[in-house]
């Protein structure tokens, strides 16, 4: 009979256990405060009552006691991942960290499309003057040019002097006689020519 009462005892502490999620947690359910023993009281006829200490229990009640977390069960099976969850929001910016050591220099890039002609600068200082160059081949001779318009007459210049006297010319040849003259009158007196 005894044997048969502690069975029924622990039925009911097995059923209690497994009710404790659904027990509040209002409710005075642990012996003390941050103790990891439940005890209860349990009367013949089957009734349990939870208490703070075992020496609440009456004459007629039994008590009972269990540890509210057993020992750590072994892990179980990895569970198939869930779905990636929505992306959080973006954080504040963090500070400015310390610059790094520069890294070896990377390959040679693609040569990029040509770019637009920018605007013409301004005009840079002249330079000195080069050295002068060899003198070039003769070209060949350019086509003559159409004769240009006739200038203006120039002014008169001095008199040029007298040339020395040239030589005698020859003697001409004798001319015709000429016609008599009248007679002479006595009044030239031989002075008449």
């Amino acid at each position: 009979m005894e044997s048969l009462r502690r069975n029924k005892i622990w039925s009911l502490c097995a059923i209690t256990l497994l009710s404790l999620p659904l027990i509040p947690a209002s409710g005075t359910v642990y012996a003390q405060q941050g103790s990891n023993v439940i005890i209860a009281c349990v009367a013949n006829n089957g009734s349990l009552r939870y208490v703070d200490h075992a020496s609440e229990c009456r004459n007629r009640e039994e008590v009972v006691q269990w540890n509210i977390r057993g020992p750590r069960g072994p892990e179980g099976d990895r569970g198939p991942a869930g779905p990636n969850g929505a992306p959080g929001a973006a954080g504040a910016q963090g500070p400015k960290g310390d610059t790094g050591a520069a890294g070896p220099q990377g390959p040679t890039g693609a040569q990029g499309p040509k770019g637009d002609t920018g605007a013409t600068g301004a005009a840079g200082p002249q330079g000195p003057a080069g050295p002068q160059g060899d003198t070039g081949a003769t070209g060949a001779q350019g086509p003559a040019g159409a004769q240009g318009a006739k200038g203006d007459t120039g002014a008169q210049g001095p008199q040029g002097e007298i040339g020395a006297a040239g030589a005698q010319g020859p003697a001409g040849a004798a001319g015709p006689q000429g016609e008599q003259g009248p007679a002479r009158s006595a009044r030239c007196a031989g002075t008449c020519r």
